[in-house]
């Protein structure tokens, strides 16, 4: 938490356990997507498959979010095309709706 500039009484206050208000915020359960201390892991969390540091986390690298980022953004753009094609297509299915149905009024 050193990257962002807060009080130390603010930080002391989020890393502080909610149910154990002398054990920091360690632990990240990716079972029950919630914050946990070593007692709590120990209490609640025992039989869960994914207890893991924060610390351990968090160690994306900067390339690894670059490479993230041209992903989503590939993901994006072809998105985008499957849209323009899709609208493409409707235009295209009320164009030939509306002249089949001027075909079928002229025989009628």
């Amino acid at each position: 938490m050193e990257k962002w500039p807060i009080a130390k009484s603010t930080l002391a206050i989020l890393e502080q356990c909610g149910e154990h208000s002398d054990e920091k915020i360690k632990l990240f359960c990716e079972d029950h997507s919630q914050l946990c201390c070593h007692i709590c892991e120990a209490l609640h969390h025992r039989s869960c498959s994914k207890v893991n540091l924060i610390e351990e986390i968090n160690k994306y690298s900067t390339a690894d979010a670059h490479q993230l980022s041209s992903n989503i953004q590939k993901i994006q753009d072809e998105l985008k095309k499957l849209k323009e094609i899709a609208e493409g297509n409707l235009l295209s299915l009320e164009t030939t709706y509306q002249r089949i149905k001027k075909e079928i009024d002229t025989v009628r």
